[in-house]
C-alpha cells in the first residue's frame, strides 16, 4: 500500500497523444531547474522566529530518520525541486494543448491554468505533486545530479517540498515579506498534504490488521463452539448402541441440531448428519 490521496472527484480526461507532448515538455523544463538552497545558512532560519525553525528542523529529522545522511537531505530537495517544476508545466501543458487542439474560445482562468505560473498560483502546494508524480517516476533522468538510486515515495517528496519552501520562504524575507509568507503558507499545504497521506496508509494498515484479529478471533469462538458440540455429540454417542455410523448420525440429528442452537454453534440443517457421521468415524 502506498501512499496516496484520494483524486478528485472529476478529474479531466486527455487523451495519451496530449499525455505524451505534456510530460516530454514537463521533464525538459524540469531538468533546467536549480536549486540555490545551498545560499541558505542557519542564520537565514532563525530570522523566520524559533517557531518556524523547530518546524524546520522537524521536517529536516523525519527525513533524515530514513537515511541518516545530510547529502540524502539535499538530493531530496533537489528530487522535490524539479518534481514540482514538472508537475505545474505538465498541468499546464495538458490544459494549453487540449484548448489549442479543440480550438474553442477560452476564458481567462483557463487561458491562466495554461500557464505553469497559473498553475502555481491556483493550486494548493503539493496537491499536483500528489497527483502526477506517479507520471514522473518513470524517467530516471530526473535523478541525475543526485545519488538516489530510486524514486522515494510521494510523502517524502512531499516532506521535503515542504522543506524546500520553508527554506526559500527565510531567503525571500530579507527581500520581501510578502514572498516569504507565502512560501511558509506552501510549506504548510505541502506538509499536511504528507501527513495525509501517511495518516491514510497508517490508517489502511491498522484496519487490515484490526479485520485480520477480529476474523481470527471470530473463527477461534466459532471453532471453539464447534468442538463444544463435537464432544457433546460423542458422548452421546457412546451413551448408545449403534450398527454403524450413518445409523447413529440418522437418529442423533434432531438432538444435535437443537444443541447446536442452545450453544451457539454453526451446523446447517442441510449437513448436520454427514457432520456427525463424519465426526463419530474418526473418533473410532
Amino acid at each position: 500500500m502506498s501512499w496516496r490521496i484520494f483524486p478528485a472527484e472529476k478529474p479531466r480526461q486527455f487523451s495519451d497523444d496530449v499525455k505524451a507532448y505534456a510530460k516530454e515538455l514537463a521533464l525538459a523544463e524540469a531538468l533546467k531547474q536549480a536549486t540555490d538552497l545551498q545560499e541558505v545558512a542557519p542564520s537565514f532560519i532563525e530570522a523566520l522566529g524559533p517557531k518556524w525553525g523547530r518546524y524546520c528542523i522537524g521536517i529536516q529529522r523525519r527525513l533524515l530518520g530514513r537515511h541518516g545522511t545530510a547529502e540524502y537531505l539535499d538530493d531530496m530537495l533537489s528530487l522535490a525541486w524539479r518534481a514540482n517544476r514538472f508537475v505545474h508545466h505538465y498541468e499546464a501543458a495538458l490544459l494549453a494543448k487540449t484548448l489549442e487542439l479543440c480550438n474553442i474560445e477560452t476564458t481567462a482562468s483557463e487561458r491562466e491554468l495554461a500557464t505553469p505560473q497559473g498553475c502555481e498560483k491556483h493550486y494548493d502546494c503539493g496537491i499536483l505533486v500528489a497527483q502526477h508524480y506517479s507520471i514522473l517516476i518513470d524517467s530516471h533522468e530526473i535523478l541525475n545530479g543526485t545519488k538516489l538510486s530510486r524514486f522515494p515515495g510521494t510523502g517524502e517528496v512531499l516532506e521535503a517540498l515542504a522543506l524546500d519552501c520553508v527554506m526559500h520562504a527565510a531567503l525571500e524575507l530579507p527581500r520581501s515579506v510578502e514572498r516569504a509568507l507565502e512560501l511558509l503558507a506552501d510549506s504548510v499545504a505541502a506538509n499536511d498534504l504528507a501527513l495525509q497521506g501517511t495518516l491514510h496508509q497508517d490508517n489502511f494498515f491498522k484496519q487490515k490488521t484490526e479485520r485480520t484479529e477480529n476474523g481470527r478471533a471470530g473463527a477461534q469462538k466459532r471453532h471453539a463452539k464447534t468442538a463444544e458440540l463435537k464432544a457433546w455429540t460423542l458422548e452421546k454417542y457412546k451413551e448408545g448402541s449403534w450398527k454403524s455410523a450413518n445409523q447413529a448420525a440418522s437418529e442423533l440429528v434432531s438432538d444435535v441440531l437443537v444443541q447446536s442452537q442452545k450453544i451457539g454453534a454453526h451446523l446447517t440443517k442441510s449437513n448436520a448428519q454427514r457432520t456427525i457421521a463424519e465426526w463419530i468415524r474418526k473418533s473410532s
